[in-house]
């Protein structure tokens, strides 16, 4: 990204102006996913790993459909998603910005995005690089500040249990020929709750193979 480019993406960002964020009825902001009925807080990040061709972008996607309302910046080393899939999965690209920054600059454009203040979903997609635990909680901090929900793909889970990260999901497609276009998610981490898998139909309802923890974790 030239500094022109950049200049001109900063400007964009300032003039925007602010969104408010959904907040749920005790007062805390909250978004919905059929994996945690009870819902997930604002702020935090999430990862979302697999291998490719796994369907990471389309769990993302039925995510951010689920949550309607809000602005989406989505940032790639080399935008390899196509924008039709967003509308078929019901995500209007009235709410998103494509962000192509080379690897380099992945991370500073995560973070103009973040203090920019205009966006609900931030989602980095990196295809081989893992993250430095110290990268992570500046992503952590400046996404509790300005209450972005900041979603990580990536071909492989962080260090299980990595601590800046609330959430984290491995994604696979089923195994069972009669649900070849569902996914698997295997929630390896959720705030001190772990250890069970959804099968998720495209688009519909969510099964539960190994039964869930009997209180979702719920991240405050």
């Amino acid at each position: 990204m030239s500094s022109a480019k950049i200049e001109q993406f900063a400007s964009w960002l300032q003039s925007v102006g602010h969104s408010s964020v959904r907040e749920s009825s005790d007062g805390r902001p909250a978004l919905k996913t059929s994996l945690f009925p009870q819902g997930l807080s604002t702020g935090t990040l999430m990862e979302v790993s697999g291998i490719e061709g796994a369907g990471k972008t389309e769990w993302v996607l039925q995510f951010l459909a689920q949550n309607s309302r809000g602005r989406v910046a989505w940032i790639e080393e080399e935008l390899g998603v196509f924008p039709s899939a967003f509308s078929q999965y019901g995500v209007s690209l009235d709410r998103v910005l494509f962000v192509d920054a080379p690897p380099d600059q992945a991370l500073w454009s995560a973070q103009q995005i973040l203090r920019s203040g205009v966006f609900q979903f931030l989602v980095l997609q990196r295809s081989k690089q893992s993250y430095e635990e110290l990268n992570l909680r500046k992503l952590q901090l400046a996404a509790e500040k300005s209450n972005t929900t900041v979603i990580l793909i990536s071909p492989r889970p962080q260090k299980q249990g990595a601590w800046p990260i609330s959430v984290q999901l491995q994604v696979s497609r089923s195994s069972q020929p009669r649900l070849s276009q569902a996914l698997e998610i295997e929630v390896l981490k959720c705030r001190g709750e772990k250890g069970w898998t959804v099968t998720q139909l495209p688009l519909t309802q969510s099964k539960v193979l190994h039964p869930a923890p009997k209180a979702l974790c719920q991240l405050a």
